[in-house]
């Protein structure tokens, strides 16, 4: 599939296509599919019965300032947000907000009393060189994949103390056969580097109760081993579009800044 033809989870539409699905002739639309007009407008989406406008929830207090910086974000928001879709994927440039939105709705969920735990995966692959043998214990390792991840939220999520708790843990891919996570909310990060075989094996251990969000970047496949029809990410999106259960919006602005956005666009 070419880049051009990638289910990105939303289209423009004009008023007149607009009108016509709301009168029902829906053909042609994928279920979760997101739908507007102009960037500043309203935003739709296709629950696979009817056109429905994407209201968002309101903030639950004045010190919640996670708000949507752009449309796509709105999307992404609204995604999230619902719970009728456990298998979430988004997907953008670095600096669109794909980790952190997993962080901050997975940390929402497990504050709520939604789910008991937050289960962050990543796949420990670096860009370029290699780095060696790590020493210590296996946390130890991964702790040098996983700290990036912290880089996305404040002091004010006492993260420290929930893994303390065991309410948030950490995981590899490399480490996650045979697990069965029930009323988790489970967070894949940098998911462009994976497999469709470990895809796979990551959506099978999720259970009832349970959510599982992938966060990557097409464009951050630097190994071949991930490239094309390899690429568990890109499988995961060409195979459950118009699922009830899946959903994808496709975030092509970086809100980290000028100069990461040029990076992330440009080169």
């Amino acid at each position: 599939m070419s880049e051009k033809e990638r289910y990105c989870g939303y289209k423009q539409v004009t008023d007149e296509e607009l009108a016509k699905y709301f009168e029902g002739k829906v053909d042609g639309l994928i279920q979760n599919q997101y739908l507007y007009i102009d960037k500043e407008g309203p935003i739709y989406y296709f629950n696979g019965n009817e056109i429905k406008e994407a209201y968002l929830e309101k903030p639950k207090s004045k010190k919640d300032v996670f708000i949507p910086k752009n449309f796509e974000q709105k999307m992404a928001f609204h995604l999230m947000e619902n719970r009728n879709v456990p298998i979430k994927v988004l997907i953008g440039v670095a600096g669109a907000g794909k980790t952190k939105l997993g962080l901050n709705f997975g940390l929402r969920a497990l504050d709520s009393g939604e789910v008991k735990k937050l289960f962050i995966v990543r796949q420990p692959s670096p860009v370029g060189e290699e780095i060696g043998f790590l020493k210590g214990t296996k946390e130890e390792k991964l702790s040098a994949w996983f700290n990036p991840i912290f880089d996305n939220l404040d002091d004010s999520w006492s993260i420290q103390e929930r893994i303390a708790r065991k309410d948030i843990e950490f995981e590899a891919p490399a480490f996650m056969q045979g697990r069965d996570l029930q009323e988790t909310f489970v967070l894949v990060d940098e998911a462009q580097l994976l497999t469709v075989e470990q895809v796979k094996m990551l959506g099978s251990r999720i259970g009832e109760g349970s959510t599982i969000v992938f966060a990557g970047d097409y464009d951050q496949i630097f190994n071949k081993k991930y490239a094309g029809d390899k690429n568990g990410l890109l499988k995961l999106v060409e195979t459950f579009a118009g699922i009830p259960e899946f959903g994808v919006v496709h975030m092509t602005q970086s809100v980290r800044g000028r100069v990461a956005e040029l990076f992330a666009t440009k080169m």
